[in-house]
């Protein structure tokens, strides 16, 4: 995995739709902060449980959030976000019977178009 060049692709895209709808770059990066520093406490809880590359990636990818929080942002058509560390986990019981148990996370999770909520594996 080439940590940096996800950063750079998952920040460019939520930057492209922000400032495509009309925001301003600096409203970015004031109110769309990093995975970590997001969901704080929370996000150290599950810090051991990721590899190192992704510990990486949550560090500088940023979560698309509304200031006022009254409008359901999305950071693309298909996926809501970047997955809460409550969420990465959730599905994980379902994957035990295909031999994956404790290797496979949600890091991106879906827009409810499907009847479930793992977008990205």
């Amino acid at each position: 995995m080439n940590v940096e060049r996800c950063i750079a692709l998952h920040n460019e895209i939520l930057r492209h739709g922000w400032v495509g709808s009309g925001r301003s770059p600096e409203s970015l990066e004031a109110t769309c902060k990093p995975w970590f520093e997001t969901f704080g406490d929370e996000a150290e809880a599950v810090r051991s449980q990721l590899s190192p590359d992704l510990v990486r990636f949550l560090k500088e990818a940023r979560v698309i959030r509304h200031p006022e929080g009254v409008v359901d942002l999305c950071f693309f058509y298909w996926l809501q976000n970047l997955a809460s560390p409550n969420f990465l986990f959730e599905q994980a019981e379902d994957w035990s019977d295909y031999g994956e148990d404790g290797n496979l996370l949600v890091l991106y999770e879906m827009n409810n178009f499907s009847g479930h909520w793992c977008g990205l594996v």
